[in-house]
C-alpha cells in the first residue's frame, strides 16, 4: 500500500468509545483430545453458534474467530448508550449458556474466559470489528488471559458504567502485559436482567 491510500485510510478514520469483549474457551485442545472427531465438531460448531446468536441478540458485532477466541465490539456501527451494560449482559449470558451443565447444546458444560473493556478506540471506514485499532481490544485480551475459567472480568472503565445494573467483586489491581501501571478489575458474579 502506498503512502498517499495509507493517508487516505488514517483521515477516514474515526474515534468511537466502544465497549471490547474477548471470550475464549480454556483448554480446547485438551478437551477435543477427550472426544471422537464428530462429537468435537459438533461441540465446536454449537459453541460457535450459540456466541454468533447471543452477541447479536445484544446488538454486538463480532469479529473473525481466532481459533477457538472471538472479539465482539459493542458499540458500532451503531452506538448504544448503554452498550457497556449490553456487553457485560452478553458476557453473562454466554457464560450462562456455555458454562451451565444445562445449557443450550452440547456446547454446554466449557471453560471460558472473558475480559470487558470500554474506552477509545479508531474505527476504519468499513465499521468492522477486525478494523477497529487502539489500545481497548487490548486490554480487553488481556484481562481474558488473566481470566480464571468461567470467570469474566470487567476493568475499571467499564465497571464504572455498570456498576449499577451488577453484583461484582473487586480483585484488586492486575498487571497486565504491556500497560505500565497496575490496573483495577472486578470479577462480575450478576447482573440485572434488560428490562430492570
Amino acid at each position: 500500500m502506498d503512502s498517499q491510500a495509507t493517508t487516505s485510510q488514517r483521515a477516514a478514520e474515526v474515534r468511537k468509545i466502544v465497549t471490547v469483549i474477548f471470550f475464549d474457551m480454556v483448554d480446547a485442545t485438551g478437551e477435543a483430545e477427550r472426544r471422537d472427531v464428530e462429537s468435537n465438531e459438533r461441540v465446536v460448531d454449537s459453541y460457535r453458534d450459540v456466541v454468533q446468536t447471543v452477541i447479536e441478540r445484544h446488538q454486538g458485532t463480532l469479529g473473525p474467530w481466532q481459533g477457538d477466541g472471538v472479539m465482539a465490539v459493542f458499540g458500532i456501527p451503531v452506538l448504544y448508550e448503554d452498550h457497556a451494560l449490553r456487553a457485560v449482559r452478553a458476557a453473562a449470558d454466554l457464560h450462562e449458556r456455555l458454562v451451565s451443565p444445562h445449557g443450550a447444546g452440547p456446547g454446554s458444560g466449557l471453560k471460558v474466559r472473558t475480559g470487558i473493556h470500554t474506552g477509545e478506540v479508531l474505527v476504519g471506514p468499513n465499521v468492522t470489528p477486525e478494523l477497529v485499532t487502539g489500545d481497548t481490544p487490548n486490554v480487553a485480551d488481556r484481562l481474558q488471559r488473566a481470566a480464571e475459567p468461567n470467570q469474566a472480568l470487567l476493568s475499571e472503565a467499564t465497571w464504572q458504567l455498570v456498576r449499577h445494573a451488577i453484583e461484582s467483586e473487586s480483585i484488586g489491581p492486575l498487571k497486565l502485559k504491556g500497560e505500565s501501571t497496575p490496573m483495577a478489575a472486578y470479577r462480575l458474579v450478576s447482573v440485572e436482567p434488560s428490562g430492570c
